[in-house]
């Protein structure tokens, strides 16, 4: 049985993540998709520690905003002088 299946092999050619008679599970694909499962959740734990610190960056630039906006708005008035 051994020899069928190599003629076979050889007779029809054979790629790493074709099905293979003898195994009927296709490893390379299998592989493939394991270390592609095992690389995503780094990439979106970056993703995230990206975008937290792209979130602070914007609440710090609005707060500086706000403050220059109460002060500009202000200018003139004695309340806010004398206080």
């Amino acid at each position: 049985m051994g020899r069928f299946v190599a003629l076979w092999w050889t007779s029809h050619g054979t790629r790493p993540n074709q099905r293979r008679p003898d195994h009927g599970i296709p490893i390379g694909e299998t592989v493939d998709k394991l270390m592609q499962l095992a690389a995503g959740p780094r990439h979106a734990h970056h993703r995230t520690d990206a975008l937290k610190s792209e979130q602070v960056a914007i609440t710090e630039l609005s707060a500086l905003l706000t403050a220059l906006q109460y002060t500009t708005d202000n200018l003139g008035k004695d309340s806010v002088s004398t206080r």
